[in-house]
């Protein structure tokens, strides 16, 4: 079962709920595991499968696979129940999911896994999974009875950085800037968190040559002496610059029995219309409560103002303001007999220090560049205005500001070079930004590049790769999740590097003013990626001598790097 916020955002909140089957092809013992995603990053991770070559891995008959951590109840999202040497979840048992219901302003699915752990004294365990808070937040409740006291692990595993309050009631996950607050509401004693290796328990088997889970914590809670268990746990994203809410503040999470959705679509007040600065807000849709507007932007703007118009006019608006960037604005909407309902628009853009130097092809002299406009068209110097078959062409087309003249590239086409950038130094940080409207998938098509420091393609499924190699021939980079660049639409795509006082480095793929979601992050980026001066041109699209070129059209392309104040 799968819960969301929203549809085709990347930093929405999303959770996978599991019941089904222990025994099935490829199964582990996961009955009543979750995972989570919100703000571009999994925080609840699945470890997912282990070489299936290891010695009785294919084996569910004879219990060898259930040696394995990856495949055994503790290493995964859920509850581990007198744990010993042997399979923890009944490698028979079946979950279904008995109660799930869905409103615009909440989700929720419960599951009886019961059998799980009915060979181990356990007469009854329900979990449920919501997102609450107009689908902003998680909450995870497990309810769970046995006929004599019990031993019982909570699970969670997670690549981010863990920090355990104090008091152990709570806990924050963090990836960079980004973060997560975990903390038990149900009970208010007896239980705390605590962080383990992902690896098994003392009382676990440890065969040789697993996955040693490089990079991956849990989260972990133990109840000791149990016979009920009422257990509940809500995760909140949290930008960089909110506060972690107090446990106070913190809505009380009902039982089981009484999980509802309080309101249907036609109950809920909503917006019909809502924009920035006079425009509409991109990606705007009525159901949706939560919007980011992430990027990075050459100069400051001033402090934007958000309006709105409910769908009916019996719906009273209040708009409270960000005080700053970053912030939220929060828009409020009240109508008699129904739930009170926010929205938030969450403003975080970075504004790039003067220029040293500012490779702006929209500005430059048409004279210098195969042909160029005054309205925002890709200029580019030093090509000649002949045109020959296999250069790139220019033709008029129609961007969202208008008509202009901009760049049609071809799968076997050359690159355009701007020889002015040869020297460019980008390792202390820059922006690269275009235009692009793709007509079909093509092998590997390459957007921009400059020397082996910094290369941007697009695979045939849509995602979008950066990469960097190293003076000793490694490569850094990301890779987006599939479908972030469609075809046959203009798309925004800008790519930044920045080198942060923490010396902290990081590529960042943005579609559309809005950071993509990632499949694969890689390592940091190392000092020695080949980013200065190397004597290489920026490259405008096409790879030279391959076909892995785009098929489509360029414009409005700028690089830029960051000057001393």
């Amino acid at each position: 079962m799968t819960l969301r916020a929203a549809w085709e955002q990347p930093l929405t909140t999303f959770a996978g709920f599991k019941g089904g089957f222990n025994d099935t092809s490829h199964a582990d013992l996961d009955l009543g595991t979750f995972v989570f995603d919100a703000l571009g990053h999994r925080w609840a991770s699945d470890l997912g499968k282990d070489d299936y070559s290891l010695p009785g891995y294919n084996n569910r008959r004879d219990g060898s696979r259930w040696t394995y951590y990856r495949k055994r109840a503790e290493g995964n999202n859920t509850l581990v129940v007198n744990p010993g040497a042997g399979p923890e979840q009944d490698p028979m048992a079946k979950a279904d999911i008995v109660e799930h219901g869905f409103g615009p302003l909440s989700a929720f699915a419960i599951a009886d896994l019961t059998a799980a752990y009915a060979n181990r004294g356990v007469t009854s365990w329900r979990r449920g999974v919501s997102l609450r808070d107009h689908r902003r937040q998680l909450v995870v409740r497990d309810e769970l009875q046995a006929s004599e006291p019990a031993e019982v692990w909570w699970f969670m595993h997670t690549e981010a950085e863990v920090d355990v309050a104090a008091d152990g009631l709570s806990a924050v996950l963090s990836v960079g800037d980004d973060r997560v607050a975990v903390q038990i509401v149900e009970p208010a004693e007896g239980v705390r968190f605590s962080v383990r290796p992902a690896t098994p328990l003392p009382s676990s088997p440890d065969p040789e040559g697993q996955n040693p889970n490089t990079g991956v914590q849990k989260l972990t809670i133990e109840a000791s002496g149990v016979t009920d268990l009422q257990l509940a746990v809500v995760f909140t994203p949290l930008r960089h610059w909110e506060e972690v809410p107090a446990g106070t503040d913190l809505d009380e999470i009902e039982p089981l029995a009484q999980w509802a959705i309080p309101a249907s679509k036609r109950e809920v007040p909503m917006l019909a219309d809502l924009t920035i600065d006079g425009e509409p807000l991109t990606g705007f849709v009525p159901e949706v409560f939560t919007y980011d507007l992430r990027g990075i932007v050459a100069d400051a703007v001033g402090q934007p103002v958000l309006e709105a118009r409910a769908d009916d006019a019996r719906t009273r608006v209040n708009v409270r303001q960000a005080s700053s960037v970053p912030g939220t604005s929060r828009i409020d909407l009240i109508a008699p007999g129904s739930p009170r309902v926010r929205y938030e628009v969450h403003l975080d853009w970075t504004v790039l220090q003067p220029f040293a130097d500012a490779w702006d092809f929209r500005d430059q002299d048409p004279a210098q560049s195969v042909a160029g406009s005054d309205n925002g068209t890709l200029a580019v110097l030093g090509q000649s205005t002949d045109e020959e078959p296999g250069e790139p062409a220019w033709v008029s087309a129609d961007l969202p500001g208008g008509e202009a003249t901009v760049l049609s590239l071809e799968p076997r086409g050359l690159p355009v070079s701007v020889p002015e950038t040869a020297d460019v130094d980008l390792s202390a940080g820059f922006a690269f930004e275009a235009m692009i409207f793709q007509h079909r998938r093509t092998t590997l098509p390459r957007i921009m590049a400059k020397g082996e420091g910094a290369q941007l393609w697009i695979y045939d499924d849509g995602s979008l790769r950066v990469r960097a190699h190293s003076a000793t021939g490694a490569r850094y980079g990301c890779t987006s999740n599939p479908g972030m660049l469609p075809l046959e639409t203009w798309v925004n795509v800008r790519l930044t590097y920045s080198a942060g006082e923490s010396g902290d480095r990081e590529f960042r793929i943005f579609v559309d003013g809005q950071e993509v979601s990632y499949q694969s992050q890689g390592d940091a980026v190392p000092a020695h990626v080949l980013l200065g001066g190397t004597g290489s041109p920026l490259l405008i699209g096409n790879a030279e001598s391959t076909v892995r070129g785009l098929d489509g059209l360029l414009a409005q392309a700028s690089l830029a790097v960051p000057g001393t104040p």
